[in-house]
């Protein structure tokens, strides 16, 4: 179930109209253990919530954070100066602007009089020390983990408001490729060099570093503290670590500098995150900070996750369809590709939101309502001109972890009464190596079904022979990338003729995507491709305009 919404002032609102109702109602950020007085500019972080308990330390088994995660009530009990707490923990979302959604608890608190039992039951729950490190701190390295990294850099922020704050977050480029190479085993032994280096150039109280996920670092200090050429020399000791260790790898690494600090601590990392990801995407070996570039793409991704609920509702988002052709440069069939398309007839490229949904956990909707369109394009072309044709459509790794895939799809093609085998399902290396033997199961049963399954942007990973070794599919698309290396080189061109002739042998379809040149057409017919697909021969389009071109 969806939580409440509330902008802030709809929220101070509900607040003084219930406050009447208890001895206590608040709003609080759980995460990190605060009380959020509402303005009205906003939001600001108060004291911590659990000092009306007079607590030096985040209540055991929290409520309130137990609701902010799984969006439901919680209620619990809290004991102060021979006094029952009784707290009602309820879910919303604060609409806050240039932010977007936070989540937030509204707790709802009564109290009475404790009987002795009572307080000596409470007393026999007290944490004990060691839980609490436990609690704070990351099991294999020793550094803070996301809880105690959030609340002890906000505190350092409240306790020292004249100075100036950085969050540093770093990560090692394709990490996973070190464990899936080299074993879990030895992705710990690197990740212990690296947290060794880390304490050894971290001395003062005033920084925090942890470990928040797999290979993500994280420092919080004071812009006085840090210096740049330190920044660096610690890069360059850990690039040469893990040059000893394995193979050369780049440290991606973000900075953002505090300038609003009553914005969820959530919220600030991600601006140091999204300076991080500009390193990686951009093969920087140096330290990227966020600017108002990079704000303004933050606002922009904002605006996307915020309206997506209300533009596909209004189905906004349409297939386009690239043809793909034989060798002849007979239509066989085509990709249905999502394009947002404006009330007002702008259409926005797919790289301009597609990658926004996937980080958000948004795409597997997307992916339905694409996959629905093409099966009733399908369901419309039977008994004309077309029904020859098939449609492919892409599946995205995260669609296997929200949502019953096989069940969905089926679901459409009955509901449509369209053959299994028009619908070809397209599913990239990155969804296969995720989880392989899960995923290989899944193809197996799509399959089975009667499905077409191609494997996408084939020759892009790493582990491209393994797949296609063990896992039953029927077709390659062949990245792009090697065409254009074939172009090039001899070696390109007898790579991407081995990878045509491996698929043939394998009694598999191929089919090269990114084909824009005569000159490319014939090298691939010589090749013994067999199906083509490329600005050479039309870009996607509409549904109408496609059956306009091909209807003749």
């Amino acid at each position: 179930m969806k939580n409440v919404e509330y902008t802030v002032g709809e929220l101070k609102k509900f607040v003084e109209q219930s406050s009447s109702l208890y001895d206590l109602i608040r709003v609080v950020d759980p995460t990190e253990c605060k009380v959020i007085h509402l303005t009205d500019d906003g939001i600001e972080y108060d004291k911590d919530c659990f000092e009306v308990w007079c607590s030096g330390k985040r209540c055991e088994n929290c409520s309130s954070y137990k609701a902010c995660i799984s969006g439901h009530r919680r209620e619990k009990e809290e004991l102060h100066e021979d006094y029952l707490y009784h707290i009602q923990s309820n879910p919303i979302v604060l609409e806050l602007d240039h932010v977007g959604e936070i989540p937030l608890v509204i707790e709802c608190i009564t109290k009475t009089p404790a009987t002795e039992k009572e307080i000596a039951s409470m007393d026999e729950r007290k944490l004990e020390d060691l839980e609490d490190y436990a609690r704070d701190h990351d099991v294999l390295t020793g550094l803070l983990n996301w809880d105690g990294y959030s609340r002890q850099s906000r505190k350092l922020l409240e306790e020292h408001p004249e100075e100036e704050w950085l969050i540093i977050a770093a990560d090692i480029k394709q990490f996973n490729i070190i464990n899936e190479l080299f074993g879990f085993q030895k992705g710990n032994e690197i990740l212990l060099e690296i947290t060794g280096i880390i304490k050894d150039n971290v001395n003062s109280e005033m920084i925090k570093s942890a470990r928040l996920m797999s290979d993500q670092f994280a420092l919080f200090m004071p812009k006085s503290l840090f210096n740049q050429k330190t920044l660096d020399d610690m890069v360059l000791d850990l690039q040469k670590t893990l040059r000893e260790s394995i193979y050369d790898v780049m440290i991606n690494v973000g900075i953002y500098q505090v300038t609003t600090k009553n914005l969820p601590f959530s919220a600030m990392y991600d601006r140091a995150v999204m300076a991080l990801m500009e390193a990686r995407e951009k093969n920087l070996n140096t330290a990227v900070w966020f600017d108002q570039i990079l704000q303004d793409r933050l606002l922009y991704r904002e605006g996307v996750i915020r309206s997506f609920h209300h533009t596909i509702g209004d189905h906004e988002y349409e297939i386009f369809l690239q043809p793909a052709v034989d060798k002849e440069g007979h239509l066989v069939g085509a990709e249905a590709l999502a394009r947002w398309v404006h009330p007002d007839g702008r259409i926005v490229a797919p790289d301009k939101f597609i990658p926004i949904l996937e980080d958000a956990g948004m795409i597997a909707q997307l992916d339905q309502e694409i996959w629905e369109q093409a099966v009733e394009q399908l369901a419309i072309w039977k008994d004309t001109k077309y029904e020859d044709l098939y449609l492919s459509v892409n599946l995205a790794p995260h669609d296997f972890a929200y949502i019953d895939v096989y069940k969905t799809l089926c679901g459409l093609m009955d509901r449509y009464a369209v053959d299994y085998s028009k619908l070809r399902l397209e599913i990239t290396e990155e969804a296969i190596i995720g989880d392989f033997e899960d995923q290989s199961n899944h193809i197996k049963k799509l399959r089975e079904a009667g499905f077409f399954v191609t494997v996408d942007d084939f020759g892009k990973g790493y582990s491209s022979l393994g797949i296609i070794s063990t896992t039953p599919l029927d077709a390659l698309k062949v990245d792009m990338s090697f065409l254009l290396r074939a172009e090039c080189s001899k070696r390109g061109r007898v790579v991407l003729e081995s990878v045509i002739k491996m698929g043939l042998g394998l009694d598999m379809d191929v089919i090269v995507e990114g084909v824009e040149t005569q000159k490319q057409f014939e090298m691939l017919k010589k090749m013994g491709c067999k199906t083509y697909q490329g600005f050479y021969f039309e870009q996607p389009l509409r549904i109408r305009e496609f059956e306009k071109k091909y209807g003749e």
